[in-house]
């Protein structure tokens, strides 16, 4: 993954769209709260995407839209991500990142 393939995913799922973003301890990444590692969860948008990238080098661990309708899950120590989603999302989604199924 790159900062590009991230600004296609962005473009692909919707940059307004309402998001949330979350993470654990057993995920490895974290918040600190009274000086103890906790797990957490924040609001924004997909367009965040781009920032927690840079930020992190990775994204959260988990993404989703306030219905639930969609989830973008990073997997621990790997370089990619799965995204769980209507068919008509990963239609779009298929053709703006330019996947070639063999």
């Amino acid at each position: 993954m790159n900062e590009a393939f991230v600004r296609l995913l962005i473009q692909a799922i919707g940059p307004t769209t309402p998001a949330y973003f979350s993470d654990s301890v057993e995920n490895g990444d974290y918040h600190w709260v009274n000086d103890l590692p906790t797990d957490w969860l924040g609001k924004g948008i997909v367009a965040d995407l781009a920032y927690v990238y840079q930020r992190d080098g990775q994204f959260s661990g988990y993404v989703f839209d306030l219905e639930h309708t969609w989830c973008l899950i990073r997997m621990e120590f790997a370089e990619y991500v799965v995204l769980g989603c209507p068919s008509s999302m990963a239609e779009r989604v298929v053709s703006n990142l330019k996947f070639k199924f063999i």
